[in-house]
C-alpha cells in the first residue's frame, strides 16, 4: 500500500451492501471501517486491522454485528474488487464487492447504517425466539428450533431424507456457521444428517464433505414455525414423494441390471456385473434369477427406511 493510499478512502459496494474504509483524522490515523449488509453490519465506524498479504493484496479484519451477537469478519481487497468470506468452509457464503477510491456521500452511509440497524433488531428477535423453517424455493422442507442452552430440535422432510418428528441435534459453532448433526433416514451405516447454517446470511447447506461442491442441497432459513398438523402432513407428503421417486429409480435401475446380467449361459449375480450397480443399490438385498429368457431382479430393503422401502421383482413376464 502506498503512502497516498494509506491517507485515502476506499469505498465498497455490492448487492444491498455499502461500506467505506478511511483513516482517522488528527493525531489518530488508525484506519476505520463501516460496512452494512441486509442483516449484518458494523456498529458504526469501527477500528479495522489491515494486513498485507502480498503486493497490492490486503486483508481487513474487523467486528460485525449479526443476529447472534458479534463476529469477526475479514475482507480481502485486491484492485477494484473485494471478497468477504462469511462461511467457515473456503469459498462458501462469500460476498463479492466492488472497490473504488474516494468517499461516499455521508447521507448514503447513514441510510445504509439505519437500514441495517432495523434489520438487525429483527434478526436478534428471530434468533431469540429460535423458531425457523427450512425453505427450498417456496416449499417448507424442515424446521429448526433453537432452545437456549438446551440442544436445538430439527425436523427434515422431503423426498431425500426424513426425521420421525422433531429430534435433538448436536450443535458445533464454526466461525459464523452453526453445524447441526442429528439422526435421520436414510442412514446406510448409522451416519448422522448434517446442516450447516450460516447465521449472517441465514442460508443452509447439506454438506457432502469439507470442500463445497455444486451438488450439495441448499435451503433458506426463514423465521417461523409449523403446527403439528402441518408438520405431519408435510412428512406424509415427503414419504409419498420418496416412495414414488424410489419406485421410478429402482425400476429403471433394475431393468438395466437385468439386461446387463443376461448372458447366453444364463444370469450373472450382482457381484459379477458392473460394480456400479452394487453401489447404486446400497441398502437393498438384490437377487438376479433366470425366468424364461430373461433375468429378473428381486429387490427388497436391507432395512426399511425413508427412500429405501421398495420391494418387488423387476423384469418379470
Amino acid at each position: 500500500m502506498t503512502g497516498g493510499e494509506q491517507s485515502g478512502v476506499w469505498t465498497f459496494k455490492g448487492e444491498d451492501i455499502v461500506g467505506q474504509i478511511s483513516h482517522g483524522t488528527g493525531c489518530d490515523r488508525s484506519p476505520v471501517i463501516g460496512i452494512w449488509g441486509p442483516r449484518w453490519g458494523t456498529d458504526g465506524m469501527v477500528n479495522v486491522e489491515l494486513v498485507e498479504e502480498s503486493e497490492g493484496v490486503w486483508w481487513a479484519h474487523f467486528p460485525v454485528e449479526i443476529g447472534l451477537g458479534v463476529a469477526m469478519a475479514a475482507l480481502r481487497i485486491e484492485g477494484g474488487a473485494a471478497e468477504m468470506p462469511l462461511g467457515a468452509r473456503a469459498g462458501e457464503f462469500s460476498v463479492s464487492l466492488r472497490r473504488s477510491e474516494g468517499s461516499l456521500d455521508p447521507a448514503v452511509l447513514q441510510e445504509a447504517q439505519a437500514r441495517t440497524t432495523v434489520a438487525l433488531e429483527l434478526e436478534r428477535t428471530a434468533w431469540q425466539e429460535g423458531l425457523f423453517v427450512l425453505m427450498e424455493q417456496d416449499t417448507v422442507v424442515g424446521e429448526v428450533q433453537f432452545r437456549g442452552e438446551r440442544p436445538p430440535l430439527v425436523a427434515v422432510y422431503d423426498s431425500w431424507w426424513l426425521t420421525p418428528s422433531l429430534v435433538p441435534a448436536d450443535v458445533v459453532p464454526e466461525g459464523a456457521d452453526l453445524v447441526l448433526r442429528f439422526s435421520v433416514e436414510p442412514a446406510m451405516a448409522d451416519e448422522d444428517g448434517e446442516l450447516r447454517i450460516n447465521v449472517p446470511l441465514r442460508e443452509v447447506v447439506v454438506p457432502m464433505g469439507e470442500v463445497p461442491v455444486a451438488e450439495e442441497r441448499r435451503f433458506r432459513l426463514v423465521p417461523g414455525g409449523m403446527s403439528e398438523v402441518s408438520r405431519q402432513a408435510a412428512m406424509d407428503s415427503a414419504r409419498d414423494r420418496a416412495d414414488s421417486r424410489e419406485a421410478d429409480l429402482i425400476g429403471d435401475l433394475g431393468a438395466k441390471l437385468g439386461r446387463a446380467a443376461k448372458t447366453p449361459e444364463g444370469c450373472l449375480s450382482l457381484d459379477q456385473v458392473d460394480p456400479a450397480y452394487g453401489l447404486l443399490l446400497t441398502g437393498y438385498q438384490v437377487r438376479i434369477v433366470p425366468e424364461l429368457d430373461s433375468c429378473v431382479v428381486e429387490v427388497e430393503p436391507s432395512r426399511a427406511q425413508h427412500g429405501r422401502r421398495f420391494k418387488g421383482r423387476i423384469g418379470q413376464h
